[in-house]
């Protein structure tokens, strides 16, 4: 090869070397982030406290990823196992093989799909959440290992969520327009008096027989003229449902006296069962000797699901 052959061969590569990458750039390396795919903050669904007891589906085929969202592979025999991590419930509706498809996403990692019968359920619910911002959060959990196999090592991992009913994972009305603060979910209390606001109750009916509301606890004066007494009124959307026994009541009056002090009036989560004969209510509501302190640091606020120019502060 002459000087000048070699000069253009090289020149030649050099272009060649300049284009590779120019192309590879544009279909692998980081793209500008535009509205359409701005990461959305998380909307913590109703149970997302609960056990994780719902699989998933993939997780073979994303070892890498699921490594990624526990932080490293485990070692050859080792379990890992990573509770309560969130884990974000997006629907894929561009997915060529399932349009109901629900991916499951860890520390923004693809680490697998809900069952294609569960997608079907639960997609629905979810886009609504989506539809106003929210990227559905709910708690997960990893179990990861490494085992010997014939040709090596084999990576195996089992991811679960917490997922309650479809009907059940978000609440049908919005909380409160005024300043609030939402008692963690706790053990149900019955309502007393529900039978007299039906009316009232209708509105919170659904098919399914039951629903998840949320409501407000006032203190008002009960009892008898003679006896009278304090006792807790539950009202849903600034109308009364019922009251709570003067004995249940003490649980919570010290609550709603402090917010009030505050300014702020006291949320809670209500579970509306029956039909548009009789309606029951229950308060699922954590006791005041039970309230964690840092649940008195701040309002616990949650977004408005049905008014998105509305603020979305703190979460579940």
């Amino acid at each position: 090869m002459t000087p000048l052959a070699g000069i253009v061969c090289l020149i030649a590569i050099g272009f060649w070397i300049l284009r590779y990458r120019k192309r590879k750039a544009e279909m692998g390396g980081p793209k500008a982030t535009s509205p359409t795919h701005r990461v959305l903050p998380g909307y913590f669904l109703i149970g997302s406290d609960g056990y994780p007891s719902t699989d998933i589906e993939g997780e073979f085929a994303r070892a890498t990823a699921i490594h990624k969202a526990i932080g490293r592979k485990p070692r050859l025999d080792e379990e890992i196992i990573v509770e309560r991590i969130v884990a974000n419930l997006v629907p894929e509706p561009t997915n060529k093989y399932d349009p109901n498809a629900v991916m499951v996403q860890i520390k923004g990692e693809l680490v697998g799909y809900l069952a294609r019968d569960d997608a079907a359920r639960y997609r629905p619910a979810l886009t609504e959440v989506m539809t106003h911002g929210y990227a559905p959060a709910t708690a997960a959990r990893i179990w990861a290992s490494a085992r010997q196999g014939r040709n090596g090592v084999k990576y195996v991992a089992n991811v679960r969520v917490a997922l309650n009913p479809p009907h059940l994972l978000v609440p049908l009305n919005d909380p409160p327009q005024s300043p609030y603060s939402l008692l963690p979910w706790g053990n149900s209390l019955q309502v007393t008096g529900e039978e007299n606001h039906q009316d009232v109750l209708a509105g919170y009916l659904t098919p399914q027989g039951e629903s998840v509301a949320l409501g407000t606890l006032a203190v008002i004066t009960g009892g008898t003229a003679r006896a009278p007494k304090e006792v807790i009124e539950v009202r849903v959307d600034d109308r009364r449902v019922g009251q709570l026994t003067p004995g249940s009541s003490q649980h919570f009056i010290p609550t709603v006296r402090h917010l009030e002090a505050q300014g702020l009036s006291t949320a809670a989560w209500l579970r509306v069962k029956g039909n548009s004969v009789a309606a029951q209510v229950t308060v699922h509501a954590t006791k005041a000797a039970d309230l964690p302190a840092t649940w008195l640091n701040a309002p616990q606020t949650i977004p408005r699901l049905r008014d998105p120019a509305a603020p979305a502060l703190g979460e579940l």
